[in-house]
């Protein structure tokens, strides 16, 4: 007779980090504290590699053209696919996402079953959520929680020059708790046009 725990298959170590700077609002600082994150992995001799999904501004691929490499990660969902499956083989990623482009990551995210494929491929998601006086802004950050939820780890950034009110940071996790499933209120959203991303 065999147990469950016999037929559970062990999740791969975590060698590698996906750290995403999104938020759907402008001017928070995601590009700035990614260059800043560049500076210090370099200065640390932590070897990286940036990717700026931002095709309209690149900001990162501008001021790093060496070291970054511009995708156009939310052009359709096949080229958010072709980007995740050619992530470099380093032990952090960083990609610096456009700004009200969540609800698309998030969608695609799902249908493609990312996080089962970060999982199989040992990698970790870090998301950068940035704090504003702003509905879009809250309204994507609880969004973001509630699609990974455990399966990430969160860092929560203030920028003082976008964020003053207390309320935000009892946000995301208290919307979690009393929002509907943003994709069941999509009516684009087909669950049976998903397909998973090739596990290696």
């Amino acid at each position: 007779m065999t147990t469950k725990a016999e037929h559970k298959t062990d999740k791969p170590p975590i060698t590698r980090r996906f750290i995403a700077c999104t938020q759907s609002t402008g001017r928070v600082g995601k590009s700035t504290f990614a260059e800043g994150l560049i500076s210090w992995l370099r200065f640390a001799g932590v070897t990286f590699a940036a990717i700026d999904g931002d095709n309209q501004h690149q900001t990162l691929a501008r001021r790093y053209p060496n070291d970054v490499d511009a995708f156009n990660a939310t052009k359709s969902i096949d080229d958010f696919a072709k980007m995740i499956q050619a992530l470099p083989p380093t032990p952090v990623i960083i990609v610096d996402l456009p700004a009200q482009a969540t609800g698309f990551l998030l969608d695609a995210s799902e249908r493609l079953q990312l996080l089962d494929f970060l999982e199989h491929v040992g990698i970790r998601p870090t998301l950068l959520v940035f704090t504003a006086d702003d509905p879009t802004a809250r309204e994507s950050a609880a969004n973001t929680v509630r699609f990974f939820g455990d399966r990430a780890d969160y860092l929560l950034l203030e920028n003082p020059a976008r964020f003053t009110s207390a309320g935000f940071k009892k946000t995301p996790c208290g919307l979690v708790q009393r929002t509907p499933h943003a994709y069941a209120q999509n009516p684009g959203h087909h669950p049976g046009n998903n397909r998973r991303l090739a596990l290696a």
